[in-house]
């Protein structure tokens, strides 16, 4: 879990437009083996969305929203090369927001989030017409297209974008998500509608033919089991294994719990700690 002082930090450094800083944030939580989704939709997303709040409470000015959000887009700039990537699937997606929604950091990290995935991801930005994004999506043959709504305006953009794209010969899977959606929202057109980025990429994986969440959920709560049983094994508290590992004793306890989703870092970092060999926690469930 990331800690709300993480993301009060990490707030304050996008509204300096202090971008080393910002990166220095969200590395270290990737230093702690926390899920590259976890950082963007977790921490920097949120950090951004308290700027937002704060413009429409008045107490920053629209200049200083706009350094945040432009500051926010150069990390996840920055980020890219360094996230890890599974290997492409072949299969292409397109993200944008609606005619009228001028919010694009939200669908931008979907994208980014997809593209580490495995997914050809063409990002087209905010303020896309209907009419634009469907030709596109047509024209390149995209499986799938997630539509981000952050504005309550930019709905009827959304639901044109939506039916245009489903009523195609070879229709892609449409998703729309946002602060503007309220699952199910099935005025709006799409195939799904989603409150998180989580739950689109899932939605995603599905397409792909990737193990649905309940098979994961299980392959999660072994990894929990073995971890929970060596550790007590080996005499060890919750706290002393996150310190010998070097993660947050709270991500431990989730992980037991079956949880948490967790990287190859971390299944290392905790093998290493136990004093086994990383086959030892992973397997079937």
């Amino acid at each position: 879990m990331i800690p709300a002082s993480a993301r009060a930090e990490l707030r304050d450094a996008l509204l300096r437009g202090d971008r080393d800083r910002a990166l220095e944030l969200l590395r270290a939580q990737l230093a702690q083996a926390v899920s590259a989704a976890e950082v963007l939709t977790g921490l920097l997303a949120p950090a951004v969305a308290e700027v937002g709040d704060l413009w429409h409470a008045g107490r920053v000015s629209v200049a200083d929203e706009h350094l945040a959000t432009h500051t926010a887009w150069a990390c996840v700039e920055s980020l890219r090369g360094s996230l890890p990537r599974v290997p492409p699937h072949g299969l292409g997606a397109v993200v944008a927001c609606p005619e009228g929604d001028h919010h694009g950091l939200g669908a931008r990290v979907m994208a980014e989030l997809l593209h580490l995935d495995g997914w050809q991801v063409a990002f087209l930005g905010a303020n896309t017409p209907a009419e634009a994004l469907v030709d596109y999506a047509a024209r390149v043959g995209a499986a799938l297209v997630v539509i981000g709504v952050t504005v309550t305006d930019a709905r009827e953009g959304a639901t044109r974008a939506a039916e245009g794209l489903r009523a195609l010969p070879s229709p892609p899977l449409v998703i729309v998500g946002g602060p503007a959606v309220r699952p199910p929202d099935r005025e709006l057109g799409a195939d799904l509608a989603v409150s998180d980025a989580p739950t689109a990429l899932q939605a995603a994986r599905r397409l792909v033919g990737v193990a649905p969440e309940d098979t994961l959920a299980r392959y999660l709560e072994a990894l929990g089991d073995r971890l929970r049983h060596l550790r007590r094994a080996a005499g060890l508290s919750q706290q002393a294994l996150a310190e010998r590992a070097g993660l947050d004793r709270t991500y431990v306890s989730a992980i037991e719990r079956g949880r948490q989703n967790v990287t190859l870092a971390a299944v290392l970092r905790l093998a290493e700690a136990l004093g086994v060999a990383p086959t030892s926690l992973l397997g079937e469930p």
